[in-house]
Order: C-alpha cells, then sequence, then structure tokens
C-alpha cells in the first residue's frame, strides 16, 4: 500500500505506512533479515516522489546489494505493484 500511495504523490500516507511496517517488523522476535531492506526500498520509492533521488538513490543501492548478498534477491526495477 505504501508503494502505491508513494507512486500517486501521496507521500505523507506513504511514509506513514512504512513507519507503521518498520514498527510491526521490530516487533517480531525472530527477525528476518531482508524484511526491511524491502521497506528501505519502498522508502526509496517514496522519497524519489518527493523529489529526493540522490537519497533515494542511495538507499536503494545499498538495500539490493545487501538484498543479492544476504538472500540472493534482485527485486525488479522499479517495484512491481501486485494486487
Amino acid at each position: 500500500e505504501a508503494l502505491a500511495q508513494a507512486r500517486l504523490h501521496q507521500t505523507t500516507t506513504a511514509q506513514t505506512l512504512i513507519a507503521e511496517a518498520q514498527a510491526l517488523l521490530a516487533q517480531n522476535p525472530q527477525p528476518n533479515q531482508t524484511d526491511p531492506l524491502f521497506v528501505d526500498l519502498v522508502r526509496a520509492e517514496a522519497l524519489r516522489s518527493q523529489a529526493s533521488a540522490r537519497e533515494a538513490e542511495q538507499i536503494e543501492r545499498v538495500s539490493r546489494e545487501r538484498l543479492k548478498t544476504i538472500a540472493g534477491a534482485v527485486p525488479p526495477k522499479p517495484l512491481l505493484l501486485v494486487f
């Protein structure tokens, strides 16, 4: 949902949803190492929609590198919306 909101330039709503996702993940007693990285990719999209391209690119680059290293995962660029 946060990704959809970011793409609609509803950045405040997107950032709120991202913060909620981060808080939920932080409560998990057995966290998955990759979950926060996917949240960071969505956060990068939200930043990009706010015209914060430099920060978005940095977050996205680091998150993608870590996803590849940890899980061998290479998410599509841009992230896909699945309904």
